[in-house]
């Protein structure tokens, strides 16, 4: 019995020890490097972002891109040196940073880049058709910067000869683009970001912190975010403090279609945020609404502010589309406003790229609209106008 006993202690013990090496060999939320063990910490300064999450160490950085829930998430491991002998987790990409050469296949990234001293390694775009930036345009006249793309499909032998140490790009729900397996195959890897399903314009713009990892640039991403969201909540105050809440309604219909922002999108938010009620801001869902003219008119018709009017910059290309569109209050009273300030020659306008990075120069513009009495307090239009 004595020798069962001391048997069974033994096999218990030599268990106990296995156990234990395993475990020390699982990736966890700790990586080893060289015999010692670093702790990856959560970066808690991200306040408004939900897509995206930072860790970070003493010796690299862990993105993890969210998306949606149905999305798998997709992780980057940013080390600036060596890569670590053993990965925190078995689904990230490594990469080494800075990255000196990015293919940023969206205006509103370039912008971000640039804005942060980061246009040196921008040196690729897709449809530069749609930019206002001249910095980007002067690139692509100097042949520096290649444009990939004029449509979805990137051009398969420019890529090639670029062979970009990143793809940047925006991600669908539950897709990926037709080139993500021709990238993967090449070892190029593709970060699908998204920014645009973000539920504030504030939180929009903080991807800022996010693509600032590639560059090196976090701290003076972390300094410019804080400008404008300093600007942004002077504004909020300012419009909080007005008694007059204008009833607002939003878009052209496409078609059959009318597109409205949803409740809880960003422009809803923003709608909010410079004082105004949006008509719509009841609906629980983010991204857009596919509504019928009939029941736009009949929620609208009486709606003090119309904005947001697609491509058209004038009264008379609204009615020449649709002569019911006359038949709202906004229109009659001429109190329809869109963000064609500032166009390029192509006739695309300027919001897209600065105004999803300086959404404080947006609420400003939707703050004059609405609350005209308070213009002594803020800029004129960065991006809106009134049609006539």
């Amino acid at each position: 019995m004595k020798l069962t006993a001391m048997f069974f202690k033994v096999i218990l013990s030599f268990c106990s020890c296995c156990f234990i090496f395993m475990s020390a060999c699982q990736p966890s939320d700790t990586a080893h490097h060289q015999g010692s063990t670093t702790s990856l910490l959560p970066d808690t300064t991200i306040r408004y972002a939900k897509g995206f999450s930072i860790q970070t160490c003493a010796t690299y950085t862990l993105l993890t891109l969210s998306g949606t829930p149905k999305d798998s998430s997709n992780r980057y491991l940013l080390y600036n040196d060596s890569l670590p002998t053993l990965l925190p987790t078995a689904n990230c990409t490594p990469l080494k940073v800075p990255v000196r050469s990015i293919a940023a296949l969206s205006c509103i990234y370039v912008s971000m880049l640039d804005a942060l001293g980061s246009m040196n390694a921008v040196s690729a775009t897709d449809n530069a058709d749609y930019s206002n930036n001249s910095n980007l345009r002067e690139g692509i006249r100097t042949k520096k910067i290649v444009e990939l793309a004029k449509g979805p499909e990137l051009d398969v032998e420019k890529t090639i000869a670029l062979n970009p140490q990143v793809v940047l790009t925006f991600g669908m729900v539950n897709e990926s683009p037709s080139y993500k397996s021709w990238l993967d195959k090449r070892h190029i890897p593709l970060v699908m970001c998204y920014d645009h399903l973000e539920k504030s314009a504030l939180a929009r713009a903080e991807w800022m912190k996010c693509l600032a990892l590639f560059t090196g640039k976090r701290h003076q991403a972390d300094s410019l975010f804080t400008r404008i969201e300093k600007e942004y909540q002077r504004i909020v105050q300012l419009a909080r403090k007005t008694e007059l809440r204008p009833s607002v309604f939003c878009e052209l219909k496409y078609g059959d279609v009318w597109y409205m922002p949803a409740g809880k999108s960003s422009v809803a938010q923003l709608i909010k945020d410079a004082g105004a009620n949006y008509l719509w801001a009841n609906d629980t869902a983010s991204g857009s609404l596919n509504l019928s003219f009939e029941s736009v008119y009949q929620k609208a018709n009486q709606a003090q502010f119309w904005i947001n009017t697609s491509s058209v910059s004038s009264l008379n290309e609204i009615a020449a589309q649709d002569k019911r569109y006359q038949s709202f209050l906004a229109f009659q009273n001429q109190n329809v406003y869109h963000y064609c300030q500032h166009v390029n020659a192509k006739g695309y306008s300027s919001y897209w790229e600065t105004g999803m990075l300086y959404p404080n120069q947006v609420l400003n513009d939707l703050t004059l609209i609405f609350h005209p009495e308070l213009k002594d307090s803020l800029h004129d239009f960065y991006f809106y106008k009134k049609l006539e």
